[in-house]
């Protein structure tokens, strides 16, 4: 396991690095062992500052009524994975909800992974065969849309031949390009404005590559459905900016489907990655204590299935779903889902009122 390091102007390192716009990159230059049969890459991309409640931001041309917010180029942010400046992979950039956000949010109860952020793994086994030749080879991250900032922090898991020092292989299909969402804003009003602002991606694309180990040769396609889709409905005093109300709607996915090709046959791994989340801001709410109030609600899911020449292998699946709101009585719940196909299960549920934990379903403890 490698990590990913930023040296800074003192000769040190930046853990985790900072990029501060979408051409800004975090890169680390690396030279590999020469037997390298699968590889990944762990990402965690956290907004900051400006750029914390991105899932929010407004399209550049409306910065004159971003007032709630603040960032700009759209509410679509996603990591790019380059090796040696090409495309070789994408990492959604989860809508965490952090603990600067109004207490109500996350107390008693933290949002999704607040306190507990889950990398997102890239499958970069197409590129296993050309990350072992023996040459330095460069693996880069950036944020598409990056309004200042990001920090970002990533390591590469290498699965070595143990049978030989020297594999070869080469990538034979890469169709990954650069994302281009549509953004369309429907609008009505000057010193009173309504309506609504839709921000669209929806791209395929598949990478694959093979390598020639001990054990014969290996091939590997990476095939991935990414989806985004966005509504932000305001209504805004754009004078005196009396009247604030924001809500937003966020819906991101990824679904992937890896085939692996050798002697022992055809492995197909199918999952799914979503993580949508919907923020209700309404202001001014005289009662309340901050002026406004929030209802935020989250439901992070993944899922994943293997199949060996059609024949089901193993599935699990997990799903957390978070919902908070500051509007009087403050209240929370959460639920927590998982099982598999080795027989686990697990379901914990719990809730909030006036930041007061008041229910914990059993099983909890296990």
């Amino acid at each position: 396991m490698l990590p990913l390091v930023q040296v800074n102007s003192s000769g040190g390192i930046n853990l985790p690095a900072n990029v501060f716009s979408p051409t800004d990159q975090f890169s680390t230059t690396f030279t590999l062992p020469r037997n390298i049969e699968r590889v990944y890459l762990d990402v965690v991309s956290q907004s900051q500052s400006t750029d914390e409640q991105w899932y929010a931001c407004f399209p550049n041309d409306l910065s004159s009524i971003n007032e709630v917010y603040g960032c700009g180029n759209t509410d679509f942010r996603e990591t790019e994975v380059t090796i040696d400046g090409s495309p070789a992979g994408i990492s959604p950039v989860s809508p965490w909800v952090y603990t600067g956000f109004l207490p109500d949010q996350w107390v008693p109860m933290p949002g999704a992974q607040t306190l507990d952020f889950v990398p997102y793994r890239v499958d970069l086994t197409p590129f296993a065969g050309v990350l072992s030749d023996g040459n330095p080879h460069t693996v880069s991250l950036s944020v598409f849309n990056d309004d200042s900032y990001f920090s970002l922090t990533a390591s590469l898991l290498l699965f070595l031949d143990p049978g030989t020092t020297q594999v070869t292989g080469a990538v034979t299909r890469n169709t990954l390009t650069s994302p281009s969402p549509v953004v369309t804003e429907n609008l009505q009003g000057t010193s009173t404005v309504t309506g609504t602002i839709g921000v669209a991606s929806d791209r395929r694309f598949t990478i694959a590559g093979y390598v020639n180990t001990s054990h014969g040769k290996v091939t590997t396609s990476v095939s991935q459905h990414q989806k985004f889709f966005s509504t932000q409905k305001i209504n805004f005093d754009t004078v005196n900016f009396t009247v604030l109300d924001q809500k937003t709607s966020v819906q991101t996915s990824v679904s992937s489907t890896t085939t692996v090709s050798s002697h022992d046959g055809t492995v197909v791994t199918r999952g799914n990655f979503s993580f949508p989340i919907n923020v209700d801001f309404v202001f001014p709410v005289s009662t309340a204590e901050f002026g406004f109030t929030v209802a935020t609600s989250q439901l992070y899911h993944t899922d994943s299935q293997v199949s060996q020449d059609r024949r089901l292998i193993s599935f699990n699946s997990l799903t957390n779903s978070v919902s908070a709101s500051d509007v009087s009585p403050a209240s929370s719940s959460q639920e927590f889902v998982y099982f598999d196909s080795a027989g686990q299960f697990y379901d914990c549920r719990i809730a909030s009122k006036n930041n007061t934990l008041t229910k914990i379903s059993r099983g909890c403890g296990r």
